[in-house]
């Protein structure tokens, strides 16, 4: 596992996760979301996003979390493992909606926390059906040469975690 691309709705746990698997594997850790805005009202045009998404899949190893619909083919290129989070989405809006109105969020450096529009939260209701079929079909055309791992609950994820605390 040096190559890791971590997928899945806002709100599924990404970046925890991604935090986890870089304090266990040892890895650096990209945030899309980090890498695409430049503050909290602008952002990388398309081009910029993915020279800079380039560099970093270019190198050796690397934990990527986001999902970015549009980069997802090209990350899973790269990829060795790709980990899906399908967390319920009912989950995923009560954590987006935590998250912005903690005060944690307000101070995280990246990812526009000053906005939670209905737009939005309508994609996260809406993420498996507009979004699964994409994923899929990444999976299928790439996932005979990477390892592929689903977690769809909380507990999935604590025991994903301890297996890898406990094989290092």
């Amino acid at each position: 596992m040096n190559k890791v691309l971590i997928i899945g709705s806002p709100g599924s746990g990404k970046s925890t996760l991604a935090n986890n698997l870089r304090t266990q594997l040892r890895l650096p850790l990209y945030h899309l979301d980090k890498i695409n805005w430049k503050n909290n009202k602008d952002y990388l045009s398309r081009e910029e996003f993915n020279a800079e998404l380039v560099k970093v899949l270019k190198t050796d190893r690397w934990i990527i979390d986001g999902n970015y619909n549009r980069t997802m083919a090209l990350r899973a290129t790269y990829a060795d493992t790709i980990i899906w989070l399908d967390a319920p989405r009912t989950l995923c809006l009560f954590r987006v909606s935590k998250r912005y109105f903690s005060y944690f969020r307000k101070q995280t450096p990246f990812g526009n926390p000053n906005k939670l529009s209905f737009k939005f939260l309508l994609f996260v209701w809406r993420f498996k059906k507009n979004n699964v079929p994409n994923i899929q079909q990444i999976i299928d055309e790439h996932g005979a040469e990477k390892q592929i791992i689903k977690l769809t609950s909380d507990e999935d994820i604590a025991t994903f975690i301890n297996s890898i605390k406990r094989n290092r």
